[in-house]
């Protein structure tokens, strides 16, 4: 038996690892490499991301202030303060489209007193701005919109994302991110106090479940991705007030709720996440009564921070319980009316 060279049977071993050490170092360098160049074009466009990111919690200040809607089931009712998220939850049929198009109009900032009765510099028209980005809508509304911005001349202060309901799916998936990358720019880098409005978030939600099936991912509730209250976090998240910035970046998100059911996947899930909500009432609208606004189910979690002495009045809270108090009484007093006539007359009714 003839045994080889022990060199030669050891060599080939290390020249092995030798290589593979050689390899390892190549792949890290060219992975630095492409960091760096990655860095280099993130930093031309100043750090500011389609995809973006929500607030980190540790950054965020309390929503104080108030945005006035111009709308008084709103303002009264269910203030909305500066970075605030509170949908919209409306339905097929209902006039979604023309409120939005009314705040768009009437929009502004509740000019706040300090003691010494001067203004506040951030307070002024030139510091808000509004973003408005629709989603999968018709050429029909996408025409209705632009032409109400350009006849009230809204259009000077709104920045306007149209996806036509004939765009890619994924478009649909971008429009909002886009939206709120512009907000973030003006809000953040301009100082400026941004209204947000989507439309329509049941289409995007739609759109999410399309590349979700054709991805063929596992299905959640009514088809729609188990990860989508993930993915409305990472859009509805975005809105708030950080710390050291003057601006701030304030939601109203609006869905339809597919055969007006409230317990639908997008509104379920959206109620978790936002701070709120503004229903429109079906009822109400058919007994032509605008804007059809229920302020009963209606809730805006921060208005305690946006009204009161300094900001609004001292007794916005007090009015705003009355006439919620004589709203339920109404609701209370109709239906008994039914099998007592002549209640609604009675004395102290």
């Amino acid at each position: 038996m003839v045994l080889g060279n022990p060199l030669t049977m050891v060599l080939p071993f290390y020249l092995r690892l030798t290589w593979i050490f050689l390899a390892s170092i190549v792949t890290q360098l060219v992975f630095m490499t492409f960091l760096c160049i990655h860095h280099m074009f993130t930093c031309a466009v100043d750090d500011y991301f389609t995809s973006g990111s929500s607030i980190n919690p540790s950054e965020r200040t309390y929503p104080e202030e108030m945005i006035q809607s111009g709308i008084s089931t709103i303002d009264v009712m269910n203030s909305i303060a500066r970075g605030q998220k509170i949908p919209l939850f409306s339905a097929a049929g209902l006039p979604h489209n023309e409120i939005a198009a009314q705040i768009c109009r009437q929009a502004g900032l509740v000019k706040r007193l300090e003691k010494s009765d001067n203004l506040l510099e951030d307070d002024g028209e030139d510091n808000f701005a509004i973003v408005f980005a629709a989603m999968g809508v018709n050429m029909e509304t996408a025409q209705f919109f632009k032409r109400d911005f350009e006849e009230n001349g809204s259009m000077e202060r709104v920045t306007l994302f149209l996806n036509l309901a004939n765009d890619p799916t994924i478009e649909r998936i971008i429009t909002p991110r886009i939206a709120l990358t512009t907000a973030e720019y003006l809000a953040y880098e301009c100082g400026k106090h941004v209204l947000v409005i989507l439309t329509d978030m049941s289409s995007y939600a739609d759109a999410l479940r399309e590349v979700s099936a054709a991805r063929e991912e596992v299905p959640g509730r009514r088809g729609y991705p188990g990860y989508m209250y993930t993915d409305l976090a990472t859009i509805y998240e975005r809105a708030g007030r950080i710390e050291g910035r003057k601006g701030s970046i304030t939601q109203i998100p609006i869905l339809t709720m597919p055969n007006d059911d409230i317990t639908h996947p997008t509104p379920d899930l959206t109620g978790y996440i936002t701070e709120g909500q503004i229903y429109i009432d079906r009822q109400l609208h058919n007994r032509q009564i605008y804007p059809p606004i229920n302020v009963l189910p209606s809730l805006s979690r921060l208005m305690k921070s946006a009204i009161g002495e300094g900001m609004t009045r001292r007794d916005h809270s007090d009015v705003s319980n009355q006439v919620r108090m004589a709203i339920c009484s109404t609701n209370i007093c109709v239906p008994l009316s039914l099998i007592t006539p002549g209640l609604l007359h009675a004395k102290g009714s």
